[in-house]
Order: C-alpha cells, then sequence, then structure tokens
C-alpha cells in the first residue's frame, strides 16, 4: 500500500513539475515579445558591450526602477542634470538601453526562480508567477521596458533643445564679442582723435608762444630803441652820451615829503613820510666837445651817495 502511495506521489512530482516548466517557458516568450530589443525566445542572449568608462553596470540598481515614478516622466528625461545609473539621462544611446533591458530581464528571471524555490519549499499549491511581489515587479519594470521609445524621444528632443541653446549662446556670445570689439575700436579711435587733438593744441600753444615771444622781441626792440632815441640822456647839443658828471652842489635843504611802499599781512601799503630833500646842481661835461653844462635836481638828502 506504502508503495502504491509512494508511486501516485511522484507522478503527480513528475506532472506538476512538467506543467511549471511548460508555463515558464510560456512567461519568458511573453517577457521577450514586450522587450522589443530581446525579441528571440528560448535562445541565451548575449550582454550588450558598453564601454569601459561608461558607469551603467556599476551603478546599475534595479531599485531605482520599483521606487522612483518620475523615471517615467517628460521632466526627468528632458533635465541635463539628472543622473540615471551614473550617466546623464541626455546622453543615453541604444547600447545603454540595450544593457538596462538585458539587466532588468536577468533580474526578473532571477526574482521568478527565487519565488518558485520559494513556492516548492512551502508545498504551495498556487502558481509562482500569480505571486503579488513578484507581478509588481515584474509590472514596474513591463512598463519601464514600454516606455523606453517615450525615454528616447524625450531625450532627442531634449538634445534639440540643447543644441538649440547652445547655438544661441553662441550667437549672443558672438553679439556680445562683436559690441565689445565695436566699443574698443570706438574707444581706440577717440584715443587717436583725443591724441590728435593734444598734438595739435600743444603744436598752437608752441606757434602762439613764439608769436609772442617775436611781439614781445619786437616791443623791447622798439621800447629800447624809443628810449634810447627820446628817452636816454645826452648832450643837448651834440648829442653825446659820452659825458660825465664833474661836480655835485648842493643848493638848497629842507623838510619835505615822500612816499614809501611797506609790506604787511593785507599786501602793499603806500604812504607818504617826513625826510629832508636838497636841490643839487649837477655839472656835466662832455668829453666829445668838451662843453660843460648845469641841471638842477630835487631829491631826498643822500640819494646821490
Amino acid at each position: 500500500m506504502r508503495v502504491f502511495f509512494k508511486k501516485i506521489t511522484l507522478m503527480l512530482f513528475v506532472f506538476s513539475m512538467g506543467f511549471t516548466s511548460v508555463h515558464a517557458a510560456s512567461v519568458n516568450c511573453d517577457k521577450a515579445t514586450l522587450a522589443a530589443e530581446f525579441a528571440i525566445c528560448g535562445n541565451e542572449i548575449q550582454e550588450p558591450k558598453l564601454s569601459a568608462d561608461n558607469p551603467i553596470p556599476i551603478l546599475f540598481d534595479k531599485s531605482l526602477i520599483h521606487n522612483s515614478s518620475t523615471l517615467l516622466s517628460e521632466a526627468y528625461w528632458s533635465n541635463p542634470q539628472n543622473n540615471l545609473f551614473g550617466k546623464p539621462v541626455i546622453q543615453w544611446t541604444e547600447t545603454d538601453f540595450s544593457y538596462v533591458v538585458f539587466r532588468l530581464n536577468k533580474e526578473m528571471d532571477a526574482d521568478l526562480a527565487s519565488t518558485r524555490s520559494f513556492y516548492l519549499k512551502r508545498n504551495l499549491k498556487t502558481k509562482p508567477e500569480d505571486d503579488s511581489v513578484y507581478q509588481s515587479r515584474a509590472r514596474d519594470i513591463h512598463i519601464f521596458i514600454e516606455n523606453i521609445p517615450r525615454f528616447k524621444y524625450w531625450i532627442q528632443q531634449a538634445n534639440v533643445k540643447l543644441k538649440e541653446q547652445e547655438y544661441l549662446q553662441q550667437q549672443r556670445l558672438l553679439i556680445e564679442n562683436q559690441k565689445k570689439a565695436d566699443k574698443d575700436k570706438e574707444k581706440e579711435i577717440t584715443n587717436l582723435e583725443n591724441k590728435r587733438k593734444h598734438i595739435a593744441q600743444s603744436e598752437l600753444k608752441r606757434v602762439n608762444t613764439i608769436k609772442i615771444l617775436a611781439f614781445l622781441s619786437v616791443v623791447a626792440v622798439f621800447a629800447i630803441y624809443i628810449w634810447n632815441k627820446f628817452i636816454r640822456k645826452r648832450y643837448s647839443r651834440c648829442k653825446s652820451l659820452n659825458f660825465v658828471v664833474h661836480d655835485i652842489t648842493e643848493l638848497e635843504r629842507f623838510k619835505g615829503h615822500v612816499k614809501v611802499q611797506e609790506k604787511n599781512s593785507r599786501g602793499v601799503n603806500t604812504r607818504a613820510v617826513s625826510a629832508t630833500l636838497t636841490i643839487n646842481e649837477y655839472d656835466y661835461r662832455c668829453k666829445d666837445c668838451g662843453h660843460q653844462w648845469f641841471e638842477k635836481k630835487k631829491e631826498e638828502l643822500g640819494a646821490n651817495l
């Protein structure tokens, strides 16, 4: 009897394992259909090769797919500041998405295998594929994979806008540089004009100085001529300048007033002071003709000493 029950139990176990294998193959085919990058069912999929400096393989974390709803928004994939798995989202390529899809499918397979092991250990009757935790995680992954075409489109649009912004920034920079160059050129022209004006003013000042000096020289020569011709003392008959004072005789002495200048804090002050005045007779003799003549002068006492 015991042998009969053992045979029955063995047959049921083999039947359940066959059904599970068939269902698992069907689920794998459905997942591969959802992942467009991996549309081959039943064959081993090779891992996409990324460059050595790509941070996605190192920083890949499936929990971000399950716990972040912002990953499905256009604002996230359009922001150049956002990084996913260490790489800016607007720099993601086809190979990056293919690698992430590969890893997500791999994680989903591992999750399903773990769920099956859990169900077998506890001899649960329900299907592991119907587990709520597994279905929730698989749903998040399917939604992410299904939205990859949108992500690519948003990245493309973000790059277009970024290029437009860079172009506009370059144009603004060119305009600013042109304005600066024009301003520098205008400043240079202004400096040259000011320099030219300064040189012209200096030349004009030099010419005016020469004219003034020439005029003063002419005036001085004319004044000397007038002084020498009409004012300078000479003998009235022969007009000779070669004469000497032969003698001085004091004729009269008296009290009078003379004007003197005094300096003080307010400037120069002129006032009259009392002084002793004299009338002197000067005896002149011409050396050319020998004639003598006399002249009287009113002077302050001692002025002729």
